[in-house]
Parts: structure tokens; C-alpha cells; sequence
């Protein structure tokens, strides 16, 4: 059953499970001497939020440290993939689900909701000027 992602809040360790789901998509689907491909990491994430996915291969215990129950709007749950992402594959030679959980706690800790929907916006704009005519 498909999900519209559109309509839909996010609670905080919904969306990490979601963006360590997509990765993991993602990496199995990629060439293998391929560097890592940003958009298409995070077409996979919207591809598994899209879905009713069944848990596994993740680490449900680090997910339960999360102190907070918060909810994310859509457009928040592709902006935090957005600045997460691209910070992950630009610094590291390896993601790790503990790296993608970090990396969102630190965003979600440094940054209000409309700041990372900024940060988000200059990524694709600067970096990606055609992924708007993309989603259009």
C-alpha cells in the first residue's frame, strides 16, 4: 500500500528509521565502486516512506535512546534527509546507521525545523539546480 508522503507528520524515530531503511536501499541497489550518488539516496528514502515497510536490519535498541517523541512535517522529514545526507556523503567514506542517527540529532539540536528547511533549499539550489524541474 502506497502512502502519500504529502499528508503525513513524522515522528523523530520514524524518520531516522525511514532514512537508515532508504540507505540501506540505496547501498544495495548501487554499484559498488560508485561514490556515493546524493539523490538517489534520497530517492530511496521517499521510495521506502512511500511504502509500508517491515523493520529490519536496524537496531531498534539505538532507536529507543532517542529521548523525545517529536513529530516532523513532510517537508521537514525531506529537509532533514536533505542536510543529513549531504553532509554524510560529503565527509564520510562510510555511513553507518549510528552516523545517519547522529547526524540527524545534531541537526535536530542545532538547528530550528525553518533553518534546516533553508539549509535544504541553498543544498538543492546551489548544488542540484535541476532537481527542481525534477520534482515539478
Amino acid at each position: 500500500m502506497k502512502r502519500d508522503i504529502k499528508q503525513r507528520e513524522y515522528k523523530i524515530k520514524e524518520a531516522i528509521l525511514y532514512y537508515i531503511l532508504g540507505y540501506k536501499k540505496y547501498k544495495k541497489e548501487k554499484v559498488k565502486d560508485e561514490k556515493y550518488n546524493y539523490l538517489s539516496i534520497l530517492k530511496s528514502i521517499l521510495e521506502v516512506a512511500k511504502k509500508d515497510t517491515k523493520i529490519k536490519d536496524v537496531n531498534i535498541t539505538m532507536l529507543n535512546k532517542i529521548p523525545f517523541a517529536w513529530t516532523i512535517s513532510s517537508d521537514e522529514f525531506i529537509a532533514y534527509a536533505t542536510c543529513i545526507f549531504y553532509v554524510l556523503t560529503s565527509r564520510e567514506t562510510v555511513i553507518t546507521d549510528e552516523k545517519i542517527v547522529k547526524e540527524f540529532l545534531s541537526e535536530i539540536y542545532m538547528h530550528h525545523p525553518r533553518k534546516t528547511l533553508q539549509e535544504a533549499n541553498f543544498i538543492l539550489d546551489k548544488f542540484f539546480p535541476d532537481i527542481r524541474k525534477v520534482a515539478s
